[in-house]
């Protein structure tokens, strides 16, 4: 791809503002992913292994299988919940998940589980589709040197630009926007634990 079709910080996505992993992470996650090491730990229900790099077929599609999609920036994991208890329906507002891979915790997100302002109802014998899509800004060095022992120098793009003053301008705003959709995140996530807390009177 021309560089004439990326973004000001090397991005695929020419039309994103975003700072996109180097090529070193993005292939460590192929290879994880391709070992099979991914595995989504869900607080309190279980987990989820044999997640195999490909893209969401649609609704129509789809069976179930566990599926990683690795952009430059982003990860997605597609994964169907299937319920083993309660015998009777409750309301849940949320998951709490975990990712992890190699033995490592490389992130975790409380992820609201509502539909159209009210908690999903699980009961036993019943399913549910998630996606899980991450924002990834660096992975842990020592997670690329364990998987790419020969990775020599920074594993992460972060502070291994050399921009002019405006690109260190468009980096700010960038980087602004990317706390503010963060801050988001926390705030629904947030808001899914208080609705929760009013429900169950904890």
């Amino acid at each position: 791809m021309s560089e004439n079709k990326r973004n000001p910080f090397g991005g695929k996505n020419a039309h994103g503002m975003y700072v996109p992993m180097t090529e070193d992470e993005i292939e460590v996650l192929y290879r994880i992913a391709e070992a099979g090491e991914f595995k989504l730990v869900i607080k309190d229900w279980g987990h989820i292994t044999g997640f195999k790099v490909g893209r969401y077929p649609g609704p129509e599609l789809y069976q179930g299988q566990p599926i990683v999609t690795i952009g430059d920036k982003r990860i997605s994991f597609t994964f169907r919940m299937n319920y083993t208890a309660p015998v009777v329906p409750q309301p849940n507002w949320y998951f709490d998940v975990e990712v992890w891979a190699m033995g490592h915790k490389m992130f975790e997100q409380r992820m609201p589980t509502e539909s159209y302002g009210q908690p999903i109802q699980i009961v036993a014998n019943s399913f549910n589709d998630f996606a899980l899509d991450v924002a990834i800004d660096q992975i842990d060095p020592a997670i690329v040197k364990e998987v790419k022992p020969k990775t020599l120098g920074l594993t992460t793009r972060h502070g291994n630009m050399h921009l002019d003053l405006h690109g260190q301008r468009l980096l700010a705003q960038t980087q602004k926007g990317e706390k503010l959709v963060r801050e988001i995140t926390a705030k629904e996530a947030r808001e899914a634990t208080e609705k929760m807390k009013k429900a169950t009177r904890r």
